[in-house]
């Protein structure tokens, strides 16, 4: 595969074959940009249960991601709590559901069976939820309302950031959804993060992607991303 710049570039090379490795390879690229473009130019965004009250850093304006393109799609926690509490844990839904969370991580011993099927109901919920309301992506409340109220866990302008690394394999002695990353020069991102206001909450794709996420973000929508990765 071709080496891309990082900075946003139309094409690898000025001219090219149209048959040749260059040609396809900016062709998927931009196409790559553009499904971004055309995903969060429409998305609709769930946002399950209400912001806790101590999380003022998290706090966004409807008005802003309406003017971009974003619909937000609220629900009140208990309606969905309410859905997954009436669901059979004997249905071939939930069993899929169950086997589905079973393979993507290792549960530790010590969580009870009972929990593990009530996230499996939950997410089989929060799925159906979203189906119905076209939601493309979703934000559930945090804790403590699920644990206390459903006895389980689970985890003005727009500005963001953007870098990429590498999920590594290395063990955190802490329950809950866990990664553990290596990022190059991460101290001048936490820098950045704590001096101009991000405190708190990311995102992570099993995937190289960043580069195409700059460019549909910057480009077309014309919001305000930092890079991490231009700096290195």
């Amino acid at each position: 595969m071709l080496s891309r710049l990082k900075t946003p570039h139309p094409t690898a090379l000025h001219t090219c074959k149209i048959e040749s490795e260059s040609f396809s390879s900016d062709l998927d690229y931009f196409a790559r940009v553009c499904r971004v473009v055309k995903g969060l130019s429409g998305a609709r965004i769930g946002a399950i249960g209400a912001r806790p009250a101590a999380f003022q850093s998290v706090r966004y304006s409807e008005k802003l991601l309406q003017a971009a393109g974003v619909t937000v799609v609220p629900v009140d926690l208990s309606e969905i709590v309410s859905a997954a509490e009436k669901m059979d844990d004997g249905t071939e839904a939930v069993k899929d559901k169950l086997a589905e969370i079973r393979d993507y991580g290792a549960i530790p011993d010590h969580i009870p069976e009972r929990n593990i099927l009530k996230q499996a109901r939950l997410s089989l919920a929060i799925d159906e939820w979203m189906e119905k309301n076209e939601c493309a992506a979703i934000a559930v409340q945090c804790w403590t309302s699920i644990q206390e109220n459903y006895g389980c866990a689970t985890m003005g302008m727009i500005r963001s950031y953007l870098g990429e690394g590498d999920f590594t394999d290395d063990p955190f002695d802490m329950d809950g959804g866990i990664a553990v990353c290596r990022i190059r020069e991460l101290r001048k991102l936490l820098f950045y993060m704590c001096h101009n206001g991000f405190e708190h909450h990311v995102a992570m794709t099993r995937g190289h992607c960043a580069d195409v996420l700059h460019e549909a973000v910057t480009k077309y929508l014309g919001w305000d991303l930092y890079y991490h990765s231009m700096q290195l």
